[in-house]
């Protein structure tokens, strides 16, 4: 079946790329209203623009930490950001950038799309299904920590669903991916963390490393996915274990 999805508030997924300011990334601002956007940039297009003839200047202005628009009006004058950037990205942030600055890039797919794995949203559906049932569930406080003594749901979902993955109940559970439209992203700095300490509270805490850009779905982005309870395997693993049972002595 397919079922719709709506984000609540920005969603991260991260690809794994980190974006370099003024090499991968630059920021332009909307004259005519004031909006703020970073835009990526496709090196094909830069390349495509430039010729191969520029392309050791272009080296050069990266290892000197060059402004790439300040590039590209020497190199490519009549061009303007959208002919050279993958995507703009709509930003909330009034300051200055600075060359050290760095944005973790959300997750596509090959066409460009921002999209959620499947993987994420069974493990949303995981951890919402857990939360229900740690509600009536005996000493739970005791089963949320582990041996050091700080939280870890390990112990009780493998009560709840299997001591294994061979055994869990979830592995009947099927998660497409969830794709978005273009423009939806959105970029933001990431300063505050939220931790669940010893004492029981729930409290923010300023990042020790340096604040972080972050690109994310933005909030209200609507997308749907495929969702599927594999009965075929269900019915399989029952009468496998039915049959298991009924050759024991």
């Amino acid at each position: 079946m397919n079922i719709g999805i709506k984000t609540l508030t920005p969603v991260h997924v991260g690809s794994g790329t980190l974006f370099n300011y003024n090499t991968d990334f630059f920021s332009v601002v909307v004259q005519t209203t004031g909006d703020r956007y970073l835009r990526i940039v496709d090196d094909r297009k830069i390349l495509d623009l430039i010729g191969p003839e520029h392309l050791q200047d272009w080296v050069l202005s990266i290892e000197r930490g060059q402004n790439i628009k300040e590039f590209m009006k020497t190199y490519a004058g009549k061009a303007i950001p959208a002919d050279y950037s993958r995507r703009k990205i709509r930003f909330f942030y009034d300051k200055e950038l600075k060359t050290s600055d760095t944005l973790k890039e959300h997750i596509h797919n090959g066409m460009g799309l921002p999209y959620i794995p499947g993987s994420s949203i069974k493990g949303a559906i995981r951890t919402a299904v857990t939360a229900s049932l740690a509600e009536n569930y005996p000493s739970v406080e005791n089963t949320l920590k582990n041996f050091k003594g700080k939280f870890d749901g390990g112990e009780l979902e493998k009560r709840l669903f299997g001591s294994d993955p061979n055994h869990d109940i979830f592995r009947f559970l099927h998660c497409g991916d969830a794709y978005f439209k273009q423009g939806c992203e959105v970029a933001f700095l990431m300063q505050m963390y939220l931790n669940i300490t010893q004492k029981d509270s729930l409290i923010p805490t300023q990042d020790k490393k340096k604040p972080q850009f972050i690109e994310a779905i933005g909030s209200d982005a609507s997308s749907d996915f495929q969702f599927k309870l594999d009965t075929d395997y269900y019915n399989w693993v029952k009468r496998s274990d039915a049959e298991a049972v009924g050759e024991m002595p």
